[in-house]
């Protein structure tokens, strides 16, 4: 059975390249096939990350396969987009899972022809991870064809946009920006302070993130001590342990 999450990232991978859907419409709309959390947030970072490094990906899928991406059916690119994305960018994602469900998902996309063809991209892949086919960092910057390769296809930048940035602030802070534009931003709240204060917004995060812990039957000694960092009171603490677990009668000391 393939993984929801990447089901519905291959979803959302078409949408976009199709135009059916902008990217936000694209993760919307695949959040709204995943009930679990967990699956949701893989699925965004598959979605995200794919488009992200699309033209480093693409080079690869052409290098390997010895094709041109015209060439290949629009399902199977999609296929391969999502799947080298997870190999090579993402560190706790199985290996031999991904490579399963991508010939699944070719399969599932009536494309039961392209299942081998999938499977030998991306065993050829694995196999040559650490020494990918990729234009390399320029030894001598001032060759511009070669900066621009690297820059370009490497870092996953469109040449227009590589150019310019080479033309105003030389290589090494065009280098530094695409370095940076890779790089998966962070999360970050912001309170509605009409709504809010900042504290308490932060003591409702805690105390959800006990509820969580609690009701998945994780270890809730961190949550709670979070919570205690937080100036959650013993009374928010044990209503929220009461609620998952029923009456909740164990001493809690800090």
């Amino acid at each position: 059975m393939t993984a929801p999450a990447r089901t519905a990232a291959y979803h959302a991978v078409r949408a976009v390249a199709s135009g059916r859907f902008d990217l936000p419409a694209a993760l919307h709309a695949s959040r709204a096939q995943l009930a679990d959390e967990r699956d949701r947030a893989l699925a965004a970072e598959i979605v995200t990350g794919t488009l992200r490094w699309q033209r480093s990906l693409d080079h690869l899928i052409e290098h390997f396969s010895r094709r041109r991406i015209a060439r290949l059916d629009e399902e199977v690119v999609a296929i391969l987009r999502l799947s080298l994305y997870q190999l090579l960018h993402l560190t706790r994602v199985p290996a031999s899972a991904v490579v399963d469900d991508a010939v699944d998902l070719a399969r599932a996309a009536r494309k039961p022809s392209a299942t081998g063809f999938v499977n030998a991209v991306l065993r050829t892949t694995l196999r040559q991870r650490n020494r990918l086919p990729l234009p390399p960092r320029p030894t001598n910057p001032s060759n511009r064809d070669a900066s621009l390769a690297y820059l370009g296809v490497t870092h996953s930048h469109p040449d227009w946009l590589v150019a310019r940035w080479l033309d105003r602030y030389g290589f090494e802070d065009t280098e530094r920006w695409v370095r940076f534009d890779n790089e998966t931003p962070p999360l970050t709240l912001r309170v509605n302070r009409l709504r809010a204060t900042r504290d308490a917004a932060v003591v409702r995060q805690r105390l959800d993130a006990l509820r969580s812990a609690a009701a998945n039957n994780q270890n809730v000694i961190p949550a709670m001590l979070d919570c205690a960092r937080a100036y959650c009171t013993l009374f928010e603490i044990r209503q929220v342990l009461e609620e998952i677990y029923g009456s909740y009668r164990e001493p809690v000391f800090f």
